[in-house]
């Protein structure tokens, strides 16, 4: 099935497609940060890969992503360029996530939990979410035994005081 603009199954169709995936279907991975937080691709792109394709142009390389210049913005001719991923990860939001004193463990301001990870065979693992910061160390520490062994570093937990 060919199209009339003749770039079906092109990089620029594949990116334009991603796009719309990213802000409009909540089963794709990433929608979250993108339609799931207001994120929507122009009136002139929405339904026009020829549109999208004539005010972005083709990529410089493969390597090219398209990035949005205002991380809040839309996906518009005004606000989207093509950009390497260099660039694009100085273009970040700010994550709301604050660090606490614990190794391995990050509160989620948004959604008021202790986040916990770890980092084995050069691969971040999440340990999940936690009501608490010591619960989240306990689990760091757990995990930080089976990946690393004697070489891990461990929180220091304190132990609970007893009742006199």
């Amino acid at each position: 099935m060919t199209k009339s603009h003749g770039k079906y199954l092109t990089p620029e169709y594949y990116v334009w497609i991603g796009m719309k995936q990213r802000c409009y279907n909540p089963k794709c991975q990433c929608y979250g940060r993108y339609g799931g937080r207001g994120i929507r691709v122009c009136t002139r792109w929405l339904h026009s890969f020829e549109n999208f394709l004539s005010d972005m142009g083709l990529r410089y390389s493969s390597a090219w992503t398209i990035d949005r210049v205002n991380n809040d913005g839309n996906y518009s001719p005004e606000n989207c360029k093509w950009a390497t991923r260099k660039e694009q990860a100085c273009n970040r939001r700010k994550r709301r996530i604050q660090k606490s004193t614990w190794k391995g463990v990050y509160h989620r301001i948004n959604e008021d939990c202790w986040v916990s990870q770890i980092t084995a065979n050069k691969k971040t693992i999440y340990l999940g979410r936690h009501p608490s910061p010591i619960l989240a160390a306990i689990a760091y520490n757990t995990a930080a035994a089976k990946y690393h062994g004697e070489a891990a570093v461990l929180n220091t937990i304190p132990n609970p005081q007893p009742h006199e």
